[in-house]
């Protein structure tokens, strides 16, 4: 679909034909005679046409097929219905304008609207994808050069059956958990605006022809978080604020899966760039990456022709640092996974053995292990033959000892509770497993511990956990949230039933009470050592908004899996809030859980919706850019003794 004869008074654009003639081509040529196309141009692209598109084109889809709705021309917004507030954090939906939106009371087609047709397609057992070239913001005044793809938001919201039926499935479904059946890769942030240019001659919009360009480097085996990946680059090497986006962002889901369907490829966490002049790496101070200290990067072996090549961080901000390539040049055309090869200062300190029911010679085959074969140093040896000093925090010891005549190692806490499933063997095999618990933990601890010294979330954002009523689907706007108790703890309870024991559910809110608009992520720490972004994956909240996360819907918080649920029993969370004035890489911070760590660094997991930790920023820092604060919330949940 692609829209450049607008009516009057909706400027026109230029580059739209020859977006959706650049993306058949090259469908044509990728897919020959499977490719089955309905291009709607200029006046046939009328919101009702769109409609009758996804029914009588996309809707003919069967299981294994794959469909895909490119869109390019204006975008914009539309206030939210108050009855969906919990959707839109921003308060405001995205909208695509249809060549007759806004004339004889026809609106435009709202994101909600859209993610209903999406669905429908989805529902037949479809890949979904989507492309969305056009502004997903008010933006206001028209350039020629470049163009802008945006026009000022609606001032309704509209209301007609189809619209209204797509809200009617969002309350169905609020008692399910979250699921994305659709990936999209959008030209900008919801409050950016999408450019065209001239480019080889033709206007085009700057984002199809990059993520065309990166199609064609990448290759059909490319996934669409890697084309996301390249395309963005190449899109904030030509203009300014416009960032393209990826949906959903969360780790080995349908994000990771090649362009057009396929198995899903493992993610790297960190990336190599080269942005407007500068090579950078998408982790930065909040991912634990400390300021004017040694820290050595390298090539992961997801790039045989790079791997294991350097980098040495120069500068860090919040979100991203500037490095420089060590004995090698990387090509600026296209990115590098990465990952952290040596920290300055451990985050863990370790123990191994002293005590008499140690096997001497494991002890040493674990030392090794953990100070030797590339360890990153995010872990220190403490006691006989380490001279690391104490972590502030977690401290671990590792045994090696015989349990019913079998050679066992095992990572124990400071209070002698294991803190990782024990390892048979007393082998370099078994230590090498050991090992990579270890330093598993320590990316944990890293996480956990990252903070701004300087700066406090006070009067910007509050964050409330709200326990869920009885038959309560969605969250409350109003009610008022708990209170920790005098250890700074929100304390949960299940609760005893004719069925058994009922885990505790709450409903999470951010209120944004600052003037600005503030990007929030929020990330569950479990006593598993697992961390995950389910919960709020990272999305701007606007001036004054209030975001839920989960979409608004129950987070059921529970003992870890596999734990009794016994009277006595206890689990904890940590729910961490990372706030920004700039979006920052979540992927980084994602973990599996300790019984589930295969390696370091990890093979990522996709996490399900539950519950953990938070932390905020201060007033006279907001408008320097490049701030960041956290604020970490303890959640208890225990079984009654009674």
């Amino acid at each position: 679909m692609g829209i450049d004869a607008y009516r009057v008074p909706v400027p026109a654009l230029s580059g739209c034909g020859n977006d959706i003639t650049e993306a058949a081509a090259h469908l044509r040529n990728l897919l020959g005679d499977r490719l089955r196309l309905l291009t709607l141009r200029d006046g046939a692209a009328t919101l009702d046409g769109i409609r009758k598109a996804f029914d009588q084109h996309l809707g003919r889809v069967r299981p294994g097929d794959v469909a895909l709705f490119w869109f390019s021309g204006h975008g914009s917004q539309a206030p939210v219905p108050e009855r969906y507030w919990h959707l839109e954090p921003t308060g405001m939906l995205q909208t695509l304008v249809c060549v007759d939106s806004r004339h004889n009371g026809v609106g435009d087609l709202t994101d909600k609207e859209l993610a209903h047709l999406l669905d429908g397609v989805s529902d037949r057992g479809a890949h979904v994808a989507v492309v969305l070239d056009c502004c997903h913001s008010g933006g206001g005044t028209r350039d020629p050069q470049p163009g802008v793809r945006g026009i000022p938001p609606g001032t309704e919201t509209a209301a007609d059956e189809t619209y209204a039926a797509s809200y009617e499935r969002l309350e169905r479904e609020a008692e399910t958990p979250v699921s994305v059946r659709h990936v999209a890769l959008s030209a900008c942030r919801s409050f950016e605006t999408a450019q065209e240019r001239t480019v080889g001659g033709k206007v085009r919009g700057v984002f199809s022809a990059s993520l065309l360009a990166a199609l064609a480097t990448l290759g059909p085996g490319a996934t669409y978080r890697e084309l996301h990946t390249t395309a963005r680059e190449l899109v904030q090497n030509q203009v300014d604020r416009q960032t393209p986006v990826l949906f959903p962002s969360l780790p080995e889901g349908i994000a990771d899966e090649p362009f057009l369907g396929g198995a899903v490829v493992p993610a790297s966490s960190l990336t190599l760039v080269h942005a407007r002049g500068m090579w950078r790496v998408d982790a930065g101070a909040c991912h634990g990456i400390p300021d004017a200290a040694e820290v050595v990067l390298a090539v992961s072996a997801g790039d045989p022709e790079s791997a294991g090549r350097r980098l040495v961080v120069t500068a860090v901000r919040p979100g991203d640092c500037d490095v420089e390539p060590v004995g090698w040049t990387p090509r600026q055309d296209r990115w590098y996974p990465v990952h952290v090869v040596r920290w300055p200062a451990p985050h863990v300190a370790v123990e191994v053995g002293g005590t008499p029911d140690d096997d001497a010679g494991a002890i040493e085959t674990v030392r090794a292990a953990l100070s030797g074969q590339g360890g990153s140093g995010m872990t220190g040896l403490v006691g006989p033959g380490g001279d690391a000093r104490p972590a502030d925090g977690l401290r671990l010891r590792v045994t090696a000892r015989y349990t019913d005549g079998r050679p066992v190692l095992a990572v124990m806490r400071a209070d002698g509770s294991p803190a990782a499933p024990a390892v048979t063997g007393h082998d370099g095999d078994s230590a090498r497993r050991v090992a990579r618990q270890v330093e598993h933990i320590g990316r944990w601890a890293m996480i956990k511990e990252a903070h701004e010294s300087a700066s406090s979330t006070d009067g910007l954002i509050r964050v409330e956990v709200v326990p869920a009523a009885p038959h309560e689907a969605l969250a409350p706007r109003g009610r008022s949230g708990m209170v920790p108790n005098g250890a700074g703890e929100i304390e949960l309870a299940y609760v005893r039933t004719a069925d058994g024991w009922r885990a505790p559910e709450v409903f999470i809110r951010l209120h944004n009470d600052s003037g600005r608009r503030l990007w929030c992520v929020l990330l569950d720490l479990t006593e598993r050592y697992r961390c995950h972004a389910a919960l709020f994956p990272g999305h701007y909240v606007g001036a004054g908004q209030v975001a839920v996360a989960a979409e608004g819907r129950r987070v059921p918080v529970t003992l870890p899996a596999g734990s009794p649920v016994v009277p006595g029993a206890v689990g904890r969370d940590w729910c961490k809030l990372i706030v920004s004035d700039h979006e920052i890489n979540t992927l980084a911070f994602h973990l599996p859980s300790i019984d589930e760590a295969g390696g370091y660094p990890h093979n990522l997991r996709s996490p399900a919706s539950s519950l953990r930790d938070i932390d905020l920023p201060r007033p006279d820092l907001l408008g320097k850019g490049n701030w960041w604060a956290t604020s970490l919330t303890p959640i208890v949940t225990r079984v009654p003794k009674d």
